[in-house]
């Protein structure tokens, strides 16, 4: 209201204004400009009453003008609005028409999935048709197969089967045979088995692949992987005393070139499985050669154990207290190492 009073008084009385702001004193002599107003502009209709009846009109009467031509702005639109419902209604399904269509749409469905699950069954079919050809194809029948050294051995002629008729290859090892029945000695493989109605037999290593896609039977290949481990009787010693000397886990530190630390863990005489400080599993890094002992002092060569790594370190270990605790060098004596055996949890 008090704006509006007051944009209603500036209009009513602009003349009050203009003189004041713009009209010089000396166009208005001998008055000055107060005078001048008083003389000329003083009406209390203009200066009262005619900008308060403004406020009240442009506060009630234009507001109600607004909302009855807004109502017929509305009329006209609803107007409008349904022309164009009428103009569209031509174009539009029925109500039945759109039932016809989503009834003919869920027929569609019902008969793709028909369709799918015929062809599903036909494929079941198939395959099973295929696995009974491949089990009447098997060229190799495993008869016995046994995994282990003097005198302990396991059955695997079940594990054997399976690789031989799925795979066509396997290495000799424990996780593939289903485990280690025998700690920290190296293994064998004997195999009896049927091959084109003739019964032969086959004798492999620990880390030996076997292979059955040869036309004469199954066959035994040395791998990178064995080459070096176990190359005379006295290297079978030597890791099995070694295996006993560094049975469980350890902790490794090393200062010099370089430094660090991490748990170390020797399994089957020769891997060497290390966790570093941020890992939470052991890996196989080196494979452990040329192992010997002179009284206290414990010499080998730690050798990458991939076959991309070519790392290849000689370690010279005394003995501080045998089994427990271990210092040595490695890299010609540029870096320290110390051996401390982890307490059992």
């Amino acid at each position: 209201m008090y704006g509006t009073f007051i944009i209603s008084w500036l209009i009513w009385n602009w003349k009050i204004i203009y003189l004041t702001i713009f009209i010089n004193k000396d166009d208005i002599q001998p008055s000055n400009k107060i005078q001048y107003i008083l003389d000329n502009y003083i009406n209390w209709w203009v200066l009262l009453w005619f900008p308060l009846i403004s406020t009240v009109v442009l506060i009630t009467v234009i507001p109600l003008v607004a909302n009855k031509l807004y109502k017929v702005h509305l009329y006209y639109e609803r107007e409008r609005t349904r022309d164009k419902e009428k103009s569209d209604a031509g174009n539009r399904l029925t109500i039945r028409q759109s039932a016809d269509i989503r009834n003919e749409m869920m027929m569609l469905v019902e008969n793709n999935q028909k369709q799918i699950d015929t062809k599903t069954n036909e494929l079941k079919i198939a395959r099973q048709q295929i696995d009974t050809w491949r089990i009447e194809r098997m060229e190799y029948k495993v008869l016995v197969a046994l995994y282990g050294k003097n005198g302990v051995y396991s059955d695997v002629t079940r594990i054997v089967q399976d690789y031989v008729t799925s795979e066509r290859s396997f290495l000799v090892e424990n996780e593939v045979l289903g485990g280690d029945p025998l700690w920290a000695v190296h293994k064998e493989l004997f195999i009896i088995y049927q091959f084109e109605n003739s019964i032969k037999s086959i004798f492999a290593r620990e880390h030996y692949q076997i292979n059955t896609t040869s036309n004469y039977g199954m066959e035994a290949n040395d791998t990178k992987k064995s080459i070096g481990i176990y190359k005379d009787e006295k290297q079978v010693q030597n890791r099995e005393i070694l295996s006993n000397l560094f049975s469980g886990t350890w902790h490794l530190a090393y200062d010099g070139v370089e430094s660090g630390s991490e748990d170390v863990q020797i399994k089957e005489g020769y891997q060497y499985f290390a966790k570093g400080e941020s890992e939470t599993e052991f890996t196989h890094v080196f494979n452990l050669e040329n192992i010997s002992f002179d009284n206290d002092e414990i010499r080998f060569t730690k050798v990458g154990a991939a076959d991309t790594d070519k790392r290849m370190t000689n370690s010279v270990l005394t003995a501080v207290k045998k089994g427990v605790r271990y210092q040595g060098t490695e890299e010609n004596g540029t870096i320290r190492v110390y051996y401390q055996k982890l307490l059992e949890r």
